[in-house]
């Protein structure tokens, strides 16, 4: 009598061999193009957090070293989402010179009145964060402010 055991299980072994055979050689055929992704680092980061209101519009601004901007709206604001846009070379270093002419790290780490209600705004450059609100927000600080937020308007 034939040993059936080990004929047994060697047809499974055999079966699922050639199976994934198939399967793994039909994947390796569609090759799968990926867009090569560079790492790129954020410039300046401006971003508005919840108050003590829950109808306060919440976004971030980010300027990227790709000469990008890219905006994120989080909620209350007509776009919530990722939204990335090139932005020219002209705009992207003016920028970066205002802020540098305004010797960023010269603000105070924060500017707060003491009206709670109001909404937090941070703002980052160079690796010093300021976080204000509107009503104490010095005028040199104001003009960076309206820079970011005019990449996306």
């Amino acid at each position: 009598m034939k040993n059936t055991k080990s004929n047994f299980f060697n047809f499974p072994i055999q079966a699922f061999c050639l199976i994934a055979f198939v399967v793994l050689s039909s994947c390796s055929s569609k090759q799968q193009v990926r867009k090569e992704v560079r790492p790129t680092s954020t410039m300046v980061t401006y971003s508005k957090v919840r108050g003590r209101g829950m109808k306060k519009p919440l976004y971030t601004i980010e300027l990227l070293d790709s000469k990008e901007v890219k905006y994120t709206g989080i909620a209350n604001v007509p776009q919530i989402g990722v939204r990335i846009n090139p932005i020219t070379e002209k705009k992207y270093a003016v920028i970066l010179k205002q802020f540098q002419a305004a010797d960023f790290k010269a603000f105070k780490e924060t500017y707060k009145s003491k009206m709670r209600d109001l909404p937090l705004s941070r703002i980052a450059f160079d690796g010093h964060t300021v976080t204000y609100q509107e009503a104490e927000c010095p005028s040199e600080l104001r003009v960076l402010v309206d820079l970011m937020e005019g990449l996306v308007n």
